[in-house]
């Protein structure tokens, strides 16, 4: 009960990211037990304990180092900040507790054997075009029925399936962070595919779609440029566009308005939905816990072995150089990357 009325609370009034609110949302299913991995029982969760016996290290300990075993050591550490300062901290507020065990303890969470926690993880080629090819055949009006109460129809609650297929499409084909993917417009991509035509590297009548990450919207201020290189990916973004409101909507707009920018918070919740449905239907086990930062390490690690180098990855995805030219990252060509994982995707 304390969970749900004041820890679940707390979390979604702090302001977080969506980067840090849905791992932490999901840390917290994980401290009591809430699992969607059926071979997990999560035998030292804090589920059905009570305050008193909760709140001891030794137990708080057994849960976080399980919770590492299973689901490594990140997702580890993200459910012992959660525990810090939303489970512990609210019970010292409460006067349910008189101080927190965990705060200025250094715990050692680290399973090198475990290859599941979120961050540095990445898919296997025939996951990724399986996850691919799922989402551009799914039927996102399947088994959704009209609501029976509430403001949002049944149409609004398929745009929110079809938004979470389509973003995760995008990112898994260009390596953008869920922020850079919510914040791009079809203007932005006009206004970048001029400047490759201006450049040569495009004729006028060529319909690639360029994706731009304007300086100010990137998360390491590292502007970049390049093309959605997987055509069927491609495809679906231009029938998204014969649909758009405008010019200015963003490319992935709010489900009952796409005018209108989708808060990050909301399409972080269905991306989450999305990855377990498709986790369970793939059997792609990774997909229980990484969320959108996955098709970054993916994507990496797929180029890599198409010789692809370091440099135009690391202007691919923002990291480096250090050098800025120009409105975007333009120290290299693009096209080796496009071409890679057009190659991956096709042969």
């Amino acid at each position: 009960m304390f969970v749900s009325t004041v820890v679940g609370p707390a979390i979604d009034a702090a302001g977080l990211a969506a980067g840090t609110r849905s791992p932490y949302l999901s840390a917290l299913d994980l401290l009591m037990g809430k699992c969607a991995r059926k071979d997990h029982t999560h035998k030292a969760s804090l589920r059905g304990k009570a305050i008193h016996e909760a709140s001891k290290f030794t137990v708080l300990e057994k849960c976080l180092v399980e919770i590492a075993a299973l689901h490594g050591d990140g997702t580890a550490k993200h459910a012992k900040a959660v525990l810090s300062k939303y489970v512990l901290g609210q019970l010292v507020r409460a006067g349910a507790i008189d101080h927190n065990p965990l705060y200025g303890v250094q715990l050692s969470l680290e399973n090198p054997d475990s290859r599941t926690g979120r961050g540095g993880v990445g898919l296997d080629l025939d996951q990724w075009r399986a996850v691919l090819d799922y989402l551009l055949a799914l039927d996102t009006a399947d088994g959704v029925g009209s609501p029976k109460r509430g403001r949002y129809s049944r149409a609004d609650r398929v745009a929110v399936t079809t938004n979470a297929a389509d973003l995760t499409l995008l990112q898994a084909t260009t390596g953008l962070r869920i922020d850079e993917a919510l914040g791009l417009t079809w203007a932005d991509m006009d206004q970048i595919k001029a400047d490759q035509v201006k450049r040569g590297r495009l004729k006028a009548d060529d319909d690639t779609l360029y994706v731009p990450v304007w300086e100010g919207r990137a998360k390491t201020g590292r502007a970049r440029a390049f093309p959605v290189a997987v055509e069927p990916v491609a495809q679906r973004l231009r029938e998204r566009r014969a649909n758009a409101p405008s010019l200015e909507s963003p490319v992935i707009g709010a489900p009952a308005d796409p005018s209108k920018s989708w808060d990050s918070s909301n399409a972080s919740k269905a991306v989450r939905k999305l990855y377990i449905q498709m986790a369970e239907q793939l059997s792609i086990g990774d997909l229980f816990v990484q969320r959108s930062h996955v098709w970054r390490a993916t994507l990496n690690g797929l180029v890599i072995s198409e010789n692809v180098p370091v440099e135009i990855r690391a202007a691919w995805f923002g990291h480096s150089p250090d050098v800025n030219q120009s409105a975007y990252t333009d120290i290299h060509d693009p096209a080796p990357m496009a071409d890679a994982l057009s190659r991956l995707y096709t042969r």
